[in-house]
């Protein structure tokens, strides 16, 4: 599918609903996999499932400030659950590779990323002191592969 974006107002109000949804869930909450199924259907491009990459025949975007508010939360909430939640993890590294490499600016949107995901991988102590690994370390070799 393409999305519930380009329906009209009703689309992005309901799309709005699922992003404040998906924001307010506690971190490991079990309607988090199903939100970021929902959420990444509905905010990017769909993939061409021939080629494993993104559909030049996309529909209509969704609203950017949608777009952005959604993907802002992942970074920290692949810090917030540790290796509580491999699958779940992994889903969000899935999503975030995939608005990557989405065009639309979603280059540009995980590029302003990059400083929120530092602490998933690794951390400084106060003043430059020692490393503090962030949970990448404890996620299966897979989804630290993926991450990379």
């Amino acid at each position: 599918g393409g999305g519930v974006c380009g329906c009209g107002v009703e689309a992005e109000a309901l799309l709005g609903s699922l992003v404040r949804l998906w924001e307010e869930a506690p971190p490991s909450s079990p309607i988090r996999a199903p939100l970021l199924s929902l959420c990444c259907e509905a905010l990017l491009p769909p993939l061409d499932p021939v080629h494993h990459r993104h559909s030049a025949t996309a529909g209509t975007p969704p609203p950017p400030r949608l777009l952005t508010a959604w993907a802002v939360s992942l970074p920290k909430l692949l810090w917030q659950l540790h290796d509580t939640a491999p699958p779940l993890s992994g889903a969000m590294i899935d999503a975030l590779r995939r608005l990557g490499s989405g065009g639309g600016g979603g280059g540009e949107l995980l590029q302003s990323l990059q400083p929120a995901l530092e602490p998933f991988f690794c951390a400084r102590g106060r003043h430059g002191g020692a490393p503090i690994f962030g949970p990448f370390l404890a996620l299966p070799r897979a989804q630290r592969q993926a991450a990379l």
